[in-house]
């Protein structure tokens, strides 16, 4: 039957059977010889538990292939093997590009996949695992088993290693002797890659625990996959213990949207929960979005930004629930995280047999052309799913205006309007300003500094449409105007988003709270007079109330961090340069994003 595209071996342990184009359908090799038909039996028992006998790969080029279809009898593989001959081979045969083979015959079978998994029942073979797990292992019934695998316990004992939600566990019974073994993932401090005992084989994993005791584990094969899913395990059991989250909390659950595909159950469930909890984390650290967001559909694209000259970026062009996001392929050459509701027009312009193009016009009027890449079925697959995601957010544009009354670079590009107030140093001054004639010189490099941004702001768009190219990180390290430094600041670490998408939960937090007391509310106080003392803003009441707004806010918005010292530092910092409500998005991005476990 046919199975997911997944990148295999080259096959030295197969046999070609029939070969058709970039399409070949090979055996498990045997031998007469016991002795070798014993040690080639280990190897493929330890390689991969739920071998298969017969295989159909796809030959992208002459380094990467993919298994397209797995079956146990040569009657079974006969019937996808039909099917491609019948439906696939003359179609690839007239692309000619590497990259569009390659996307057609992954897109085409991973839609036979979809469709087949509505009737299919449960992997029998992992449902007997799970119920072996249970068996063996005393653990609560909520708790659920991800995966399991062959491998060695410290190079002697052969037997199973099955990963759950909260535990690693091995049992081996070798001539009588039993070994079974437990250990809590919340209390793993290490996981590394090592080669087995002869330093050999990189096979191997060794994890250690807060005690300081090793567990060394061989004959994994399949060691990245097992690795990944430990560090993805580890990683969110130890994120759950530093915020406090009880354990008997499932880490994924059956109404999940990332498991929430037809007749996904059991270890697909979790399998394909941890696949897109790691794509939609690394995600979020790519463009410092919500954590909230989730990927919808992503292509690989060409950016052209319509300036005079255009400019091109090769890359990728992310779509989730409420922003459009594009990186480039080349490190830092241009990343763009684009509101959904801050978009105008989509129009869809010339494109070429192999391409789409959409033309996007943003609320600043700038013109931005996106190509879409590869096959057109996963063109208009993104298409369509755009359409609907803009038909879903585009009523909130109405909130876009006056959030961006509170953004300086919409004063500094108009001929007209009163700048908002953009942190206490509007008034108080920056801590720069010290002295007259290092003031005048200080201005004068300000302003200087200010040029250089505003032409930027006006070729590559500002705030939320600004579009991050390589001279963005130049400007960058070549300084920030003051005006525009709590912006820019905002922008980087993502704040920004979570201000226009929840523009309203500051002054919330504050009314919902007014006058009540807590024990955080009792260290805000102390700590309130502490807060740079020298800054003339804080020598006021009114620099010391709104530095208070900020930590009351936040310390009811977080309750179970509530307020720890040193946070009036940084929040006092931020004020000069921010007005409340950026500092206060700002100090949420830095508590929960950036240095998650720093405050506690």
């Amino acid at each position: 039957m046919f199975t997911t595209p997944a990148r295999c071996e080259t096959g030295q342990f197969w046999n070609e059977i029939e070969e058709r184009g970039p399409f070949v359908l090979q055996q498990l090799k045997t031998s007469n010889n016991a002795l070798l038909r014993n040690v080639l039996g280990t190897i493929r028992n330890v390689l991969d538990t739920k071998q298969s006998s017969f295989r159909i790969v796809f030959k992208s080029d002459i380094f990467v292939q993919y298994v397209l279809a797995l079956a146990e009898t040569r009657t079974s593989i006969d019937k996808p093997w039909r099917w491609i001959e019948d439906n696939m081979l003359r179609e690839v045969s007239q692309l000619d590009n590497v990259l569009d083979r390659e996307n057609y015959v992954i897109s085409k079978v991973k839609s036979l996949v979809a469709e087949e998994s509505q009737d299919d029942d449960p992997d029998s073979k992992f449902m007997s695992a799970a119920r072996a797990f249970r068996r063996t292992f005393d653990i609560p019934d909520s708790e659920r088993l991800v995966n399991y695998y062959s491998c060695a316990y410290q190079g002697v004992n052969q037997g199973w290693m099955y990963i759950s939600e909260y535990s690693l566990c091995f049992y081996a019974f070798i001539l009588g002797v039993e070994t079974k073994l437990q250990i809590l993932l919340r209390d793993v401090k290490d996981v590394r890659k090592e080669k087995s005992k002869r330093g050999l084989v990189p096979d191997s994993i060794v994890l250690t625990t807060r005690d300081g005791k090793e567990f060394f584990f061989s004959n994994l094969f399949h060691r990245e996959d097992t690795f990944d899913t430990l560090i993805q395990l580890i990683n969110i059991n130890a994120e759950r213990l530093l915020r406090g989250h009880a354990e008997s909390v499932l880490l994924f659950h059956d109404d999940d949207e990332s498991s929430s595909s037809p007749g996904a159950q059991g270890k697909r469930t979790l399998r394909q929960g941890l696949e897109d909890r790691k794509r939609n984390l690394s995600f979020h650290r790519l463009f410092n979005l919500p954590s909230t967001e989730r990927i919808v559909s992503e292509c690989d694209a060409t950016l052209q930004l319509i300036l005079e000259p255009s400019r091109e970026f090769q890359g990728k062009v992310y779509l989730s629930d409420h922003f459009l996001t594009f990186y480039a392929t080349e490190r830092d050459a241009c990343r763009w995280a684009l509101p959904l509701f801050g978009i105008r027009r989509v129009e869809r312009v010339a494109s070429s047999p192999y391409t789409i193009a959409l033309a996007i016009t943003n609320w600043h009027q700038m013109m931005t052309v996106i190509r879409l890449e590869g096959h057109l079925s996963t063109g208009d697959h993104f298409c369509t799913a755009f359409k609907e995601q803009l038909k879903r957010r585009g009523r909130t544009m109405k909130s876009l205006r006056p959030f961006l009354e509170t953004c300086y670079s919409e004063s500094l590009l108009a001929d007209h309007g009163t700048p908002p107030l953009s942190g206490l140093g509007v008034v108080h001054g920056y801590p720069d300003d010290k002295g007259a004639p290092a003031a005048a010189g200080k201005k004068s490099k300000n302003t200087a500094k200010l040029d250089h941004w505003k032409k930027y702001l006006t070729d590559y768009g500002r705030n939320l449409t600004a579009v991050r190219e390589s001279s963005f990180s130049r400007l960058v390290r070549i300084g920030l105007p003051n005006q525009l430094r709590g912006e820019v600041w905002e922008l980087c670490c993502g704040a920004m988003y979570h201000r226009c998408m929840y523009p309203d939960q500051y002054a919330q937090l504050l009314k919902d709270h007014e006058g009540v007391m807590s024990l955080s509310i009792e260290e805000i106080e102390k700590d309130l007079n502490r807060s740079l003392p020298e800054y003339p803003a804080y020598q006021s009441p009114e620099g010391i109330e709104t530095l208070r707004r900020v930590l009351v806010a936040y310390a009811w918005k977080n309750p179970k961090l509530g307020y720890c010292q040193a946070m009036n530092i940084v929040v006092s910092a931020l004020l000069i340069y921010m007005s409340e409500e950026q500092a206060f998005w700002t100090l949420n991005v830095i508590c929960e994003h950036l240095l998650p476990g720093y405050y506690r």
